[in-house]
């Protein structure tokens, strides 16, 4: 055979092989290999067909590759075996996949990588056991990357630096033993963890990294930390299975990508910086949203854990209290949800239980000058309060479609401004009239109020309660 004439004519000096400026280097298999060579050294050379490096034992040999063109896949296996030194592939080119598989003790290094066709690395153990990788460089590639796998594999080092234009980047059921960095890449799909496990006193870190898809699930860890800085997430950000203890994320910017949590902990997490984007849109239950309003309130981001607060209460109502009917025992919580929702959104809003002081005021004012002076024309009023509704309280919602109005909010303004209109217009009374209607002191028996101190004994009912929610939302914005 051709190919193994060539192999088994080459002469090594001190046990090394060294090839350079070969364009036309044929197959490479197990029946090339001469286990007494230290080193296999290549320089500037083109494959012309595969290289398939596959052994059952022990193997010290080293094998380094620059500057050289694959025209076909590059395979090591050693899956029955272990490949003891160094495999270095430094400025290459290949038109086709690199696959390890099996024990490789010594370093793995890959640098200045060039892929011109289907653009695959992976790394793998074989099926019934989970293999040991030392350590994984893989460095500086400006060429597109379909895809960096990692499956049923044990990595005691991993470091992927650097990496301008990849696909995917996937751990699947692979243990970190020491040390995982991902730096300085640009991942247009996804970066997916699944079944990992960060073993005691690893060191994570993803540092400057631009995701599309961000999905880790399934994570078990005991890593001294894991630290997140500075990612941006596009798309998509999923966390399933995950206990984010000895966490800390700096800068990490999901406010656009929609977003799933289920079954993660955020406890002894540091939520130094994330950029979450409307909360409202996390898709995830009551206990996630309680534990985020947790670990904010004991980092003093009391403003970020009222959102969350108000969101755990949302998902409680929705979940659980809107499951049960008034008629049952749970009306009185059902009737506590409703005023908080509607007086102060759960005491995220302070302005919104000021708007119903005034409101709450200004209506049962009106209604004592309708209700002593028939002749008032009460349709007119009406109209006032529905044209104030569409032209305050409707239509600049709709002109903003509702990104930055509240309609809510935009509704309350509306009336009282009707009320107010309703007041000067009719002449209903001075300031000093409503002064008088809304001081807590007891009108005189000749104000014009003595024939309705129940609807001011109610109005002070009313007012009192409101009051109530407005200074809970007042504290709400500094502490809980």
């Amino acid at each position: 055979m051709n190919y193994q004439k060539y192999w088994n004519t080459l002469v090594s000096k001190d046990g090394i092989i060294s090839i350079s400026k070969d364009t036309n280097i044929p197959k490479f298999d197990y029946t090339c290999y001469d286990k007494e060579i230290k080193e296999y050294r290549f320089t500037d050379c083109t494959f012309s067909d595969e290289f398939m490096f596959d052994s059952s034992e022990e193997v010290n040999t080293k094998f380094t590759f620059r500057k050289c063109t694959f025209k076909e896949q590059v395979e090591f296996n050693v899956e029955n075996g272990k490949l003891n030194n160094i495999l270095a592939f430094d400025s290459t080119v290949h038109e086709k996949w690199i696959k390890f598989n099996g024990t490789f003790l010594a370093r793995i290094f890959i640098r200045n990588i060039t892929f011109t066709g289907y653009a695959n690395i992976e790394f793998s153990s074989p099926i019934d056991k989970k293999t040991l990788y030392e350590d994984i460089i893989i460095l500086n590639s400006k060429s597109h990357l379909e895809e960096i796998s990692f499956t049923g594999i044990k990595i005691n080092k991993l470091l992927i630096q650097n990496i301008s234009n990849i696909d995917k980047i996937i751990l699947f059921d692979t243990d970190i033993l020491s040390k995982l960095t991902l730096t300085d890449i640009e991942i247009s799909h996804d970066l997916k963890l699944y079944n990992v496990d960060f073993l005691e006193n690893s060191k994570i870190l993803f540092e400057n990294l631009k995701i599309n898809s961000f999905n880790i699930e399934k994570i078990s860890q005991d890593a001294k930390f894991i630290q997140f800085h500075h990612i941006d997430i596009l798309e998509n950000f999923i966390s399933d299975r995950v206990e984010f203890k000895n966490t800390y994320f700096n800068d990490f910017n999901i406010a656009e990508a929609s977003k799933k949590i289920e079954k993660t902990s955020f406890l002894d997490s540091h939520l130094n910086s994330i950029k979450w984007g409307k909360i409202f849109q996390i898709q995830t239950n009551q206990d996630i949203f309680r534990q985020l309003k947790f670990v904010n309130d004991n980092q003093g981001n009391h403003i970020e854990a009222n959102l969350f607060y108000t969101m755990e209460m949302e998902k409680y109502k929705s979940d659980i209290l809107n499951n049960k009917t008034w008629f049952s025992n749970w009306w009185q919580e059902k009737l506590i949800f409703l005023f908080g929702k509607k007086l102060s959104n759960f005491g995220q809003s302070w302005f919104l239980p000021f708007l119903w002081i005034l409101l709450s005021n200004l209506l049962l004012y009106v209604y004592i000058y309708l209700a002593k002076d028939a002749s008032i024309n009460i349709p007119i009023s009406f109209t006032i309060l529905i044209t104030s509704w569409i032209f305050i309280g409707r239509l600049p919602y709709e002109l903003s479609l509702g990104k930055e109005i509240n309609l809510y909010v935009m509704q309350h303004i509306s009336i009282v401004l009707g009320l107010s209109l309703i007041i000067y217009l009719f002449k209903f009374g001075s300031l000093n009239d409503l002064a008088i209607f809304i001081n807590i002191k007891m009108p005189s028996n000749d104000s014009v109020y003595a024939n309705f101190l129940h609807i001011w004994m109610l109005n002070k009912f009313i007012t009192g309660f409101i009051v109530y929610h407005f200074i809970i939302a007042l504290r709400r914005q500094t502490r809980r």
